[in-house]
C-alpha cells in the first residue's frame, strides 16, 4: 500500500472482500476498485479505480470497474427532465402507434438479447414472427435502421431510460 495524491492505493488478492473491509474500515469513503487482473497488469487496475473515485463521492458508496458502464453512469448522473425527454422523442412514434407499449416492449427485449428473434420470442411467449414483424414496424415508425449502429444505440438507451424511469425512487 501506499498513499499518492491523498489516495490509499492497495494491491490485493481475490480473497479479500474489498466492500467488507471498506465497510469496516472506511464508512462512507470514496472508494474505486479496479479490476481483478494479473501482477503484471496491476498498474492498469489502479489507473482504473483512480478514475472511479470521484464516480464513487458523486454516488456515495464504493465503485467497481465492473460497474462503471457509460450508459449506466449516464442513467445514474443525467438529469431526469432530459432524459425522459430524449426517451420521448426517441420513442413517441411508438407509443403514439401502440399505446398499449407492445411495440416498445419487443424492441427493447430484441435490443437486450442482442438481436435474437428467438430468445426474443421466448421471453415475451410470442412468435418469432410476430417479433420480427414487431421491431420492422418500430424501425418504421422510428425511421431507424437496426443497420446503424447510432440508431441502435439510441434506440436501445432509450428503453433503458424508460426502464430506469420506472424504477422505484426515479
Amino acid at each position: 500500500m501506499r498513499v499518492r495524491d491523498g489516495l490509499v492505493e492497495g494491491v490485493v488478492g481475490d480473497e479479500v472482500d474489498l466492500r467488507d473491509v471498506l465497510a469496516r474500515f472506511a464508512p462512507g469513503a470514496a472508494a474505486g476498485i479496479g479490476p481483478a487482473v494479473p501482477p503484471e497488469a496491476a498498474g492498469g487496475s489502479l489507473r482504473q479505480a483512480r478514475a472511479l473515485v470521484a464516480v464513487s463521492r458523486a454516488l456515495g458508496h464504493p465503485v467497481e470497474a465492473r460497474e462503471a458502464r457509460s450508459a449506466r453512469l449516464l442513467l445514474e448522473f443525467g438529469d431526469r427532465r432530459a432524459l425522459r425527454g430524449y426517451a420521448d422523442s426517441v420513442l413517441g412514434p411508438l407509443d403514439a402507434a401502440d399505446p398499449g407499449g407492445e411495440l416498445v416492449r419487443t424492441l427493447a427485449t430484441w435490443l437486450d438479447t442482442g438481436g435474437s428473434w428467438d430468445e426474443t420470442s421466448r421471453r415475451l411467449a410470442v412468435h418469432r414472427h410476430t417479433v420480427r414483424n414487431r421491431v420492422d414496424k418500430a424501425m418504421r415508425l422510428t425511421s431507424r435502421s437496426l443497420d446503424d449502429g447510432d440508431d441502435r444505440f439510441d434506440l436501445w438507451l432509450a428503453t433503458r431510460i424508460r426502464q430506469g424511469m420506472r424504477t422505484p425512487g426515479s
